[in-house]
């Protein structure tokens, strides 16, 4: 995703914080994406980000792929930490898988983060969830707009 979204980048003056929450990977981009206008920084996105020394308002454009699934608590800690990282009229880019698939239990079940989801009132037995339950817990985060191009929701559909 990041090679991508730098690809169409290039071109522009941008400032792009690339973010993870290894140090490890941190160092993998460093050597992958080698551009000025990147600044790499450890990021844990269920702990308060201003703690982590990120300043509230300041992101035009946060892109989450294939990673808040892996958090602990989508609506009382994952988005309300991303919506505080967004300036008015900030955007999310949120890529995930909205359909549960015993081939990609497979694959990642094994892995530490992938069962260890603790809303349980929102995913009860799987940490993948049905893009019309992005749309529900997004609107009560206070996301005010969504679009979707999923198998189970129409290209496009407004939130609203």
């Amino acid at each position: 995703t990041t090679h991508q979204i730098l690809q169409a980048c290039a071109s522009r003056q941008i400032t792009y914080t690339f973010t993870d929450i290894s140090p490890f990977f941190l160092e993998t981009a460093k050597d992958t994406f080698a551009h000025s206008f990147i600044e790499y920084k450890v990021l844990d996105i269920e702990k308060d980000p201003e703690i982590q020394g990120f300043l509230p308002g300041s992101y035009d454009l946060i892109i989450a792929a294939n990673v808040l699934h892996s958090t602990r608590d989508l609506q009382g800690e994952t988005l309300p930490h991303i919506r505080g990282l967004l300036r008015p009229g900030g955007h999310l880019l949120l890529l995930e898988l909205t359909h549960q698939s015993r081939w990609i239990d497979l694959i990642f079940g094994v892995t530490q983060g992938w069962w260890r989801f603790s809303d349980r009132d929102l995913r009860s037995d799987h940490p993948i969830i049905a893009a019309s339950t992005w749309r529900s817990i997004l609107r009560e985060s206070g996301f005010a707009q969504a679009e979707f191009i999923s198998p189970d929701e129409k290209i496009g559909s407004p939130l609203f």
